[in-house]
């Protein structure tokens, strides 16, 4: 009996993952096709990079004065 019910808990576990699995492809494929949400996504992109530039710019400047002291 243990092993009847360690089989449909390894088998659910199996299941159920499989299944999100498929779910996360599905909604993945159908975010490739979806020209606002990729046009959303390269804005963050360009917001992230800008905020590095932004960043080495300080951090340079930072270094600058304390070149110069």
């Amino acid at each position: 009996m243990w092993r009847n019910t360690a089989f449909e808990l390894v088998t659910s576990v199996v299941v159920t993952s499989v299944g999100l699995v498929l779910v996360l492809l599905h909604l993945l494929w159908h975010w490739g096709k979806i020209d606002a949400l990729r046009k959303i996504w390269e804005w963050v992109n360009e917001l992230s990079s800008l905020f590095f530039r932004m960043v080495e710019g300080a951090s340079l400047t930072e270094l600058a004065f304390a070149l110069t002291k």
